[in-house]
């Protein structure tokens, strides 16, 4: 049976290192912050983004954004691509990594 609280599927979920090494330092879990995620509970992003990650939802494409901030005034994003069904957790500066060379 599927939950009706949560709006998409996470798939393949995969924590970046300096995330990791975050949330570890907060006494943290990512799993605290997926299910938020996957209920629409999105956090610090703005209204548009917001905005975009309903329509996103509604479509079952593109990405969905989430940014929370941790114990530790570190703030992490929540990335899922709906298109290819996986998650990545990680801060900012890890997705810039990511985007600078193309990482996937």
């Amino acid at each position: 049976m599927t939950n009706p609280n949560k709006k998409f599927n996470l798939g393949h979920i995969e924590v970046l290192f300096f995330a990791e090494k975050a949330l570890k330092r907060a006494g943290q879990k990512a799993e605290e912050f997926l299910g938020m995620h996957q209920k629409g509970i999105c956090g610090e992003i703005t209204p548009d983004e917001q905005e975009q990650n309903e329509i996103n939802i509604k479509r079952k494409k593109g990405k969905v954004l989430s940014a929370h901030i941790i114990s530790t005034e570190e703030i992490i994003w929540i990335l899922t691509d709906l298109s290819k069904t996986e998650t990545t957790v990680m801060l900012p500066r890890e997705y810039d990594l990511i985007e600078k060379f193309n990482i996937t």
